[in-house]
C-alpha cells in the first residue's frame, strides 16, 4: 500500500483531528520544540516536610500499616513472591519471572538485552528493533511489585520499608526527569506514582522515610506529574483509551493527596473533569468499552474504582451520569464472568493488571469486580473473593442467587452471550465507533461445565514478527471465517486496522423452549472487494452447537476456512463435524502476555461459499 493511499484511510478512519494533532506532535517532536516543553529540572519544588504532609493528607483508602483492621492472611505464594522481589527477580506481566539483579540500572530490556542511552525522552522510539519490546523496561518502573511487598508486610506483620524506600529513591537517582525510556509513556508515570503515593501512605510513619528522602521523593513526584499533566493530549487525542483515563485520574489523585503544590487545586479540578469526559466517552452506554478488550477493560475498571473510592471518602459528589455508565459497565462485565472468575481471552491483552490486591490468578477478574460493584454500592459475589474490596476499605453487601438466563445482549458494543445449563457462547458482533483492536468479528468463545474448550488464542506481543502478529491479532487466531488466508481487515502500521468491518443487518436473537438461536452478518474483507459479506447463524440446544456461515460476494476461486481453536486440556469434551474438509494443525495460544502455549486448530475448508458445522460436547 503506498503513503498517500494509507494517508487517507487513516483521515477516513481515525478523523481529521487525529491526523492533525499527530503530524503536529510529530513536528513538535522532530524540530525540539517538545524538548523545550519538558525541562530536566523545575527551580520551585516541594517545600512542606514529612510531618506538615501527613498532618494536612486528605484521606486515601489505604491507611498507614498500624491503622489497618484487615484480616489476617499469610499467603504462602504472597510470601514466596516478596522474597524473590528481595533477591532481584521480578514477575512480568503477571506471569513470567525475571533476574535483573539488585542493581538493575532501570535502562536495560531483559527480553533483548538492549540498554537505552540517557537522553530525553523525546528521542527515545517506543519500538525498534534493536530495542525489542520496551515494555520490558517499563515494566519494573510501574513499582506494582510494592503492592505485593505492601500486603506481605501487614499479613505477616514485618517491615520491608526499607527495601521499599530504597528502590524507589534509586529509580529517583538514576531516572533523572524527563531523562530516559521509562518517560516515554505518561500511562508509565501515572500507575508510578500511584503505587509509590500508596507506599509513602503506608510507610508514613516509618523511621526510613525520613524528611531528606520524602522530599526527594516528592519533588520527582511533583516533576512527574508536571510532565504527565503536559503531555495529556497525546493520550487524549491520539490514544483515547486507558492511558487516558489513567493520566487524567492521576492529576486528580495528586491534587487530592498533596495540596501544598501550587498546581494541586487546578489539577484536582482539571483531572476531574477530564476524567469525567473520558469516562462517558470511553464506556459505551451498554456498559462495553473502547478498547474490546477484557483485559484493558478491567484496567480501566480498576482506575474508576479508586476514583469512586477517594471521592466518597472526601466527600465529592459524582455526576450521576458518570455513575450510570460506571454500572452500566459492572453489569456487562458480570454478564461475561464465569464461576471461577475468568473472562474469555478478547482482545487484546499486555498482561496488565497494575493493582494487585489479592492472589488470584492473573486472569480471574472476581476479586477486582467485588471491589468495583461495592464502590458503586452494588451488591458483590463473595465467592469471587473480597480482598480487594476489604483494601478498598469498602463496606458491601452479598448478591442474591440469580436465576440464568438464556441470552444476554450489548448491542451497541455488539457483545451477545448464549447459555444453557453447561454451555456458554460468547459472540462478537458489532460496529467499530472506535478503531478495532482485532480482526475478530463473528469471532465465538466457549466454555463448557465453566471451562474454555473452544478459545481465543490472545495477543503474545506487541512488537514481535509480523508472521505472529497477523496470526495472534488477525483473524486466523480467532474461531471465524477466512477468505483465502486473508484477514477480515487490513492490517496497518503499529495498533491500526484498515477497512474496518461493520454490521451489515440487525442481529437477531431468538429464544426457543429448548433452543437459543443468534443471527448476525458483517461486511468484511473489504481489501479485497466492498461487496463481500459475512453471515453467522449459532444454534444452542442442549449439548450440541450447529453454526452455519455464508459468504456473499465471495470472488471466484476462493475458499473459505473456519478456524476453531481447541484447548488442548479439554478438547476431549467436544467433537466437531463438518460438510467442509478438516485438518488439524499444531497451532499456538497465548493466555499470558509473552508467552506461547500449545494449542490444537481445526480447519474446516470448502471452495463453495457456505459451511455448516456441528459442535457435540459431552
Amino acid at each position: 500500500m503506498n503513503k498517500f493511499k494509507q494517508f487517507y484511510l487513516v483521515l477516513a478512519e481515525l478523523g481529521p483531528r487525529y491526523v492533525g494533532y499527530k503530524v503536529w506532535y510529530e513536528i513538535k517532536r522532530k524540530s525540539g520544540i517538545l524538548k523545550k516543553q519538558f525541562p530536566e529540572q523545575f527551580k520551585t519544588i516541594s517545600t512542606f516536610t514529612k510531618s506538615e504532609w501527613m498532618d494536612t493528607i486528605h484521606p486515601h483508602f489505604l491507611k498507614e500499616k498500624s491503622a489497618l483492621k484487615l484480616p489476617k492472611d499469610k499467603n504462602i505464594e504472597l510470601e514466596e513472591r516478596v522474597n524473590k522481589y528481595k533477591s532481584g527477580k521480578y514477575l512480568f506481566f503477571n506471569i513470567q519471572w525475571i533476574d535483573l539483579s539488585r542493581d538493575y540500572n532501570w535502562f536495560t530490556n531483559p527480553d533483548s538485552n538492549f540498554t537505552y542511552k540517557k537522553k530525553h525522552w523525546t528521542a527515545i522510539p517506543s519500538y525498534s528493533k534493536a530495542s525489542g519490546d520496551i515494555k520490558y523496561v517499563w515494566e519494573k518502573s510501574r513499582f506494582c511489585f510494592v503492592l505485593d511487598v505492601i500486603r506481605y508486610d501487614y499479613h505477616f506483620d514485618k517491615d520491608n520499608a526499607l527495601f521499599v524506600l530504597n528502590e524507589i529513591e534509586d529509580w529517583v537517582d538514576k531516572n533523572p526527569l524527563n531523562v530516559g525510556p521509562n518517560y516515554v509513556c505518561s500511562q508509565e508515570t501515572s500507575l508510578r506514582l500511584l503505587n509509590w503515593v500508596s507506599a509513602l501512605t503506608f510507610y508514613q510513619k516509618s523511621e526510613v522515610l525520613t524528611n531528606e528522602l520524602f522530599k526527594k521523593i516528592v519533588d520527582s513526584i511533583y516533576g512527574q506529574t508536571k510532565h504527565v499533566e503536559a503531555n495529556l493530549n497525546f493520550s487524549r487525542y491520539l490514544v483515547r483509551n486507558n492511558h487516558a483515563i489513567t493520566e487524567c485520574f492521576l492529576l486528580f489523585f495528586i491534587g487530592l493527596q498533596f495540596p501544598q503544590f501550587k498546581e494541586s487545586e487546578k489539577w484536582k479540578s482539571k483531572g476531574r473533569k477530564l476524567l469525567d469526559k473520558e469516562i462517558l466517552y470511553q464506556f459505551y452506554p451498554d456498559g462495553g468499552y473502547i478498547q474490546y478488550s477484557h483485559n484493558y477493560h478491567r484496567v480501566a475498571m480498576q482506575v474508576t474504582t479508586w476514583y469512586l473510592v477517594l471521592a466518597k471518602k472526601n466527600k465529592i459528589k459524582m455526576d450521576n451520569e458518570v455513575l450510570n455508565r460506571l454500572k452500566s459497565t459492572e453489569k456487562f462485565i458480570k454478564a461475561h464472568i464465569q464461576p471461577n472468575g475468568w473472562l474469555p481471552n478478547y482482545g487484546a491483552n499486555d498482561g496488565a493488571l497494575f493493582f494487585r490486591w489479592n492472589n488470584d490468578d492473573f486472569r480471574s477478574f472476581g476479586s477486582q469486580l467485588n471491589a468495583f460493584s461495592a464502590a458503586l454500592s452494588l451488591p458483590i459475589d463473595p465467592n469471587y473473593g473480597i480482598e480487594d474490596t476489604l483494601w478498598y476499605d469498602l463496606t458491601y453487601k452479598g448478591e442474591k442467587k440469580k436465576d440464568s438466563i438464556a441470552f444476554s445482549k450489548f448491542e451497541h458494543t455488539g457483545f451477545y452471550i448464549l447459555r444453557n445449563e453447561d454451555l456458554v457462547v460468547y459472540v462478537r458482533c458489532g460496529n467499530h465507533p472506535d478503531r478495532p483492536s482485532q480482526a475478530d468479528n463473528l469471532h465465538i468463545d466457549i466454555w463448557h461445565k465453566g471451562q474454555n474448550v473452544v478459545w481465543d488464542t490472545g495477543s503474545y506481543k506487541y512488537n514481535t514478527s509480523l508472521e505472529e502478529i497477523n496470526y495472534f491479532w488477525g483473524t486466523k487466531g480467532h474461531n471465524t471465517v477466512q477468505i483465502n488466508a486473508e484477514s477480515q481487515m487490513l492490517k496497518g502500521s503499529r495498533f491500526l486496522w484498515h477497512y474496518w468491518t461493520h454490521v451489515a443487518k440487525d442481529v437477531e436473537l431468538i429464544s426457543f423452549k429448548d433452543e437459543i438461536k443468534f443471527c448476525g452478518e458483517i461486511a468484511a474483507y473489504g481489501q479485497i472487494s466492498k461487496r463481500i459479506k459475512h453471515r453467522r447463524e449459532i444454534v444452542l440446544c442442549d449439548n450440541k452447537i450447529i453454526i452455519l456461515d455464508f459468504i456473499k460476494g465471495k470472488p471466484k476461486k476462493t475458499s473459505i476456512v473456519q478456524n476453531w481453536h481447541l484447548n488442548p486440556e479439554f478438547e476431549e469434551r467436544v467433537s466437531i463435524k463438518s460438510d467442509g474438509v478438516i485438518s488439524q494443525k499444531a497451532a499456538f495460544c497465548s493466555n499470558y502476555y509473552g508467552q506461547k502455549e500449545n494449542s490444537t486448530l481445526l480447519e474446516s475448508t470448502t471452495a463453495g461459499d457456505k459451511i455448516t458445522t456441528t459442535l457435540s460436547f459431552t
